[in-house]
């Protein structure tokens, strides 16, 4: 007996509920039907220009940042290149950085062939400003075989990125025999 008053007060309950929310709901619709647009001047209605309008008068734009800094780019294009011949072990060669002002190198780029057989690798060394030197090895993709006077050679290119200033760099071929490499530091300078 129990159970069916309590299962007949939930009903009621639901039932309650349901008209209550089928009237709010009626009376928010009716709310919504009724609109009411004007454009006067005490009821504008908001809108967006597109495409070009037409100003009259002064215009003022006055929303920039106070201490805008320049853009790093600003500077002197910088590219310079370097020729390693006939390798045995180590050769390296600099890169001028010029006296008096920063030189911000971007990346080196590499390529260098050697006889079938031999082997070798490029690396970037090179100091940050106010830092201590850096080693880099330039990662090398084998391109293909290269028909030359003095026989086959193997082609490698690659290069590294350095995006930062620095005060020396240089390039450094490693040869079992042979090898003939060239390199470009580019960048910018900056007074």
């Amino acid at each position: 007996m129990r159970k069916a008053f309590s299962v007949v007060g939930v009903l009621v309950a639901v039932v309650l509920v349901s008209i209550m929310a089928t009237t709010r709901g009626a009376d928010a619709a009716a709310a919504v039907l009724r609109v009411f647009v004007t454009n006067d001047a005490s009821n504008p209605v908001p809108t967006q220009a597109i495409g070009t309008t037409a100003v009259a008068g002064t215009v003022s734009v006055d929303n920039f940042p106070a201490d805008t800094p320049p853009p790093l780019w600003q500077g002197t294009p910088y590219a310079e290149y370097v020729l390693n011949t006939n390798v045995e072990f180590e050769e390296c060669s600099e890169f001028p950085v010029p006296a008096d002002d920063t030189l911000f190198v971007t990346r080196v780029v590499a390529d260098f062939d050697m006889p079938t057989g031999a082997s070798g690798y490029a690396s970037v060394r090179y100091t940050p400003l106010g830092g201590d030197p850096v080693k880099l090895p330039m990662p090398m993709t084998q391109g293909g075989l290269v028909q030359q006077v003095d026989g086959n050679r193997i082609d490698y290119n690659g290069a590294v990125e350095i995006g930062q200033p620095v005060s020396a760099i240089r390039v450094c071929f490693v040869s079992t025999g042979g090898l003939v490499g060239e390199a470009t530091a580019l960048g910018f300078v900056l007074p």
